[in-house]
């Protein structure tokens, strides 16, 4: 994980760093180098097995490996009821926590949602939206492994204290 040890490091410096343009902020033994542009906030961490880029607050971050593969990663970014092809619960709340993966031609969204309903009402509202092949439920946990017209979705349902979290993956390949 020689590649995520510099993304952090390269993460708390572009914290630190001010003034204006790039500049190398980082050069290990091996090579590897951490820059650092001073006017957008962006890290760029460079490595013999590719490019780690971050962006300023931290929630957007593309890797790109040597051999020209890229995954990127968009956290806290919206996922509306458009982008998964299903209603979000009713009354249920957006956490800001949702993301959005891309990697190999394929798209991942993740929605997470809180409300104050229990595990039960939020299961039943999803059972008649998807169609369930695989299913686990207690009463403070239930996971539906499902699909959508066809794609595959994984529904999290889980009550801590008062406070019940939906969270949604989708593969929208």
């Amino acid at each position: 994980m020689n590649g995520a040890r510099f993304l952090l490091v390269a993460l708390v410096l572009s914290a630190l760093v001010v003034g204006c343009g790039e500049r190398t902020a980082y050069r290990d033994a091996d090579g590897n180098q951490v820059t650092v542009n001073d006017k957008t906030g962006e890290v760029t961490v460079k490595t013999q097995g590719g490019t780690y880029v971050a962006s300023q607050d931290g929630k957007q971050t593309t890797v790109r490996t040597a051999d020209g593969k890229e995954m990127s990663l968009d956290a806290g970014t919206r996922i509306g009821e458009e982008d998964l092809g299903l209603p979000f619960y009713p009354g249920s709340t957006d956490t800001r926590q949702s993301t959005r993966l891309k990697q190999g031609g394929q798209e991942y969204l993740t929605s997470v949602r809180t409300t104050p309903d229990g595990v039960d009402k939020v299961v039943a509202f999803y059972k008649g939206k998807v169609r369930v092949e695989s299913e686990t439920i207690t009463p403070d946990l239930a996971i539906l492994n499902s699909k959508l017209g066809g794609k595959p979705v994984f529904i999290q349902v889980n009550r801590i204290d008062n406070l019940t979290t939906v969270t949604i993956t989708l593969n929208s390949m």
